[in-house]
């Protein structure tokens, strides 16, 4: 009898992997319930048949030891219970990070995932412009009776949308990934354009008229959340993808034009039922409670106060009257606060190291080869998840969790494919 190649076979899983873990990714937003099962098989699959990680061996020391220090702070956490519960929020993350590049082995499939998580968010930002809208203050009375507004406007936040997500600045946090997907895509296509025969398709032109519109029209969702850091590093994004590319002056106009509308209406109508000051920023409750987490982080600098143990001691040291908050507001304040100092290092160093060695491909090679442009997609949007991280925290939802986990191993697996030929740091055949 005939055995089959054990090679076929693990190409196989993969391919079955990769065909679940698209429609999990693509099904996180709206039922993820669908996605959570689909993503422990993918997981479970590739540990089965590779029976190693995917990530080279100072990535897997680094994210080994921040697993070990986060262990080990929860064990002598303020509260243990809370501490070691919080481990769900980074420990199966880490693992599906170094399981991920065996599923994304090639740049033609990073495109391909890039493009439909643009498309499928259109309806999320129409329904946050829908909401956004119901929840105006202009709105007639008889209108604001209809079932329908009523239910669109029962939503908490006051002014701001939510769309699909449990919180305005979540939504924000989850479009500023998508729109920077979008960017690279229109830069990929804008040079691929370039280096053919002139007299594209028409199915062509009617894709990238698509791709602008879904694209863009995160712009419209990051406004309606009324996210002041989504709104400004949406702004961020579009400029730098204008500045580091001149081959796409639709681009930089399109976005130009966007850009002007969401200024033109955070002077008009404010942002999120908030006007327009330096107040907003200067009067930041933010401010007082990073004080406090600060002075947690000096006072047990090591192993910190545990997982999720800042909001049980942030009640007592809250003297200023400041808002009752779950978190610091801020990535680095949480682990060193939390987790304590040699966390915080090693975590950045480690997660520092993946975005250096794709910094320094996009550097090297330039858009010599127009795939680097979806390299740039998703450093921009891992840049704009970075940049959110300063002063607002989303990963507690596991959607934002698994996107931001999922961006960083895109830009992994880029560095990978580019640094030996085939896929052979992958671990699969060329």
């Amino acid at each position: 009898m005939e055995t089959v190649p054990k090679t076929w076979i693990v190409l196989d899983t993969v391919k079955w992997s990769q065909r679940i873990f698209r429609l999990s990714l693509l099904s996180l937003p709206y039922i993820s319930y669908v996605c959570f099962p689909g993503l422990l098989f993918v997981m479970g699959a590739m540990a089965h048949h590779f029976r190693r990680l995917a990530v080279d061996r100072w990535v897997g020391y680094g994210l080994m030891g921040v697993s070990g220090l986060m262990v080990v702070s929860a064990w002598f956490a303020y509260d243990r219970g809370e501490a070691l519960l919080h481990l769900w929020n980074f420990l199966p993350f880490f693992l599906l990070f170094s399981l991920l590049p065996f599923v994304l082995n090639r740049t033609e499939q990073l495109e391909k995932l890039a493009l439909d998580i643009v498309l499928v968010t259109l309806p999320i930002n129409l329904y946050a412009l829908v909401q956004y809208i119901a929840k105006m203050r202009i709105i007639p009375r008889d209108i604001r009776r209809l079932p329908v507004v009523q239910w669109l406007r029962q939503t908490p936040h006051r002014e701001r949308a939510l769309s699909v997500f449990d919180h305005p600045n979540t939504l924000a946090s989850f479009l500023i990934l998508v729109l920077a997907l979008g960017l690279g895509l229109i830069v990929k296509r804008s040079l691929d354009a370039q280096r053919s025969l002139p007299g594209a398709r028409p199915s062509s032109w009617i894709a990238n008229r698509w791709l602008y519109a879904a694209t863009y029209a995160n712009l419209v969702g990051i406004f309606c959340s009324g996210s002041r850091n989504g709104v400004l590093i949406a702004i961020a994004q579009i400029i730098t993808a204008s500045i580091l590319i001149k081959v796409n002056y639709k681009m930089f106009w399109v976005g130009l034009v966007g850009l002007g509308a969401i200024i033109f209406s955070i002077l008009g109508m404010g942002l999120g039922g908030r006007s327009l000051s330096m107040g907003i920023f200067t009067q930041d409750p933010r401010l007082g409670v990073w004080q406090i987490g600060w002075t947690l982080m000096k006072e047990r600098p090591w192993l910190g106060w545990g997982l999720g143990n800042f909001k049980l001691i942030y009640p007592e040291r809250n003297d200023m009257g400041l808002p009752i908050v779950t978190h610091p507001h801020n990535f680095w304040l949480l682990m060193g606060s939390e987790v304590g100092l040699l966390a915080m290092v090693m975590i950045t160093l480690t997660i520092g190291y993946i975005c250096f060695q794709a910094v320094w491909l996009l550097l090297d090679q330039g858009f010599s080869q127009s795939h680097n442009a979806i390299l740039l997609g998703y450093l921009l949007a891992f840049g704009g998840c970075t940049l959110f991280s300063l002063f607002d925290l989303t990963f507690y939802d596991a959607r934002i969790n698994i996107m931001n986990w999922f961006v960083l191993a895109g830009i992994y697996t880029f560095t990978q494919l580019s640094s030996a030929p085939g896929r052979s740091r992958l671990g699969l055949e060329s």
